[in-house]
């Protein structure tokens, strides 16, 4: 299978995939690109021009999350081949519209009566996310918190409270960084992709491909996979 076959297949899925079709779920072609990057220097110029319509006004927001898996994908391709392209904010806005979604997914399934101490935290947690700067908006999940059962969740009479604490010391554990989080004592721990909490429990699970954590047990039902591009975690 030639390179432009593989790029046909990929952009297919990138451009009409369904909600259930995840990156993961093409391993050969993923194969194939990384080889072609890596022995040409550059991605194949049809992946490269995907990249550039997805960075049009409001196109991003309306891919599957097939393609914007695959932007993270590319994304990692170009760091690892040590440039900086236009990847750089599309992978950014990608991520961070895969998070929108597991937010937005997990707000309007959940049942606020019985929510776990845990779960309250994650949904204070995905609040700050959604409501701090750059973050892009949504109505429809702002306004799941906004009002009824998951306001009072979120709600907080002081910046302190709700605040995650370290395993260690006990200080205080802001949202800062999506990847992890440190403490004030310089304690840092990986941050959980599927609830934003951060990773106590050793071993944590991780996605091998992106580097990214969840813990060890599920905060939501269904996190078995990496947001940013659908592989099993481990």
């Amino acid at each position: 299978m030639g390179i432009d076959e593989v790029c046909n297949i990929l952009l297919e899925g990138a451009r009409r995939g369904g909600p259930r079709e995840q990156l993961a779920d093409a391993p050969d072609c993923l194969d194939r690109v990384h080889a072609y990057a890596c022995s040409k220097g550059a991605l194949p110029e049809a992946l490269t021009e995907y990249v550039r319509e997805a960075l049009a006004p409001d196109m991003l927001e309306q891919l599957p999350s097939f393609g914007l898996q695959l932007i993270c994908f590319l994304k990692r391709i170009t760091t690892f081949l040590g440039k900086s392209t236009e990847l750089e904010e599309a992978a950014s806005r990608a991520r961070a519209e895969l998070l929108r979604r597991h937010i937005s997914a997990v707000a309007k399934s959940c049942d606020p009566t019985r929510l776990s101490d845990r779960q309250k935290v994650s949904l204070r947690q995905f609040h700050r996310w959604l409501t701090s700067p750059g973050t892009p908006a949504d109505k429809s999940t702002a306004q799941v918190f906004a009002s009824g059962p998951l306001a009072d969740v979120v709600a907080v009479a002081t910046e302190a409270e709700g605040v995650e604490r370290c395993p260690i010391c006990e200080d205080a554990v802001f949202l800062r960084e999506l990847s992890h989080g440190v403490c004030g004592q310089s304690h840092r721990f990986g941050r959980c992709m599927n609830s934003l909490l951060v990773c106590d429990s050793v071993p944590p699970r991780r996605c091998t491909t992106c580097d990214t954590f969840a813990h060890r047990t599920p905060i939501w039902p269904g996190d078995t996979c990496c947001l940013y591009c659908g592989k099993g975690l481990t």
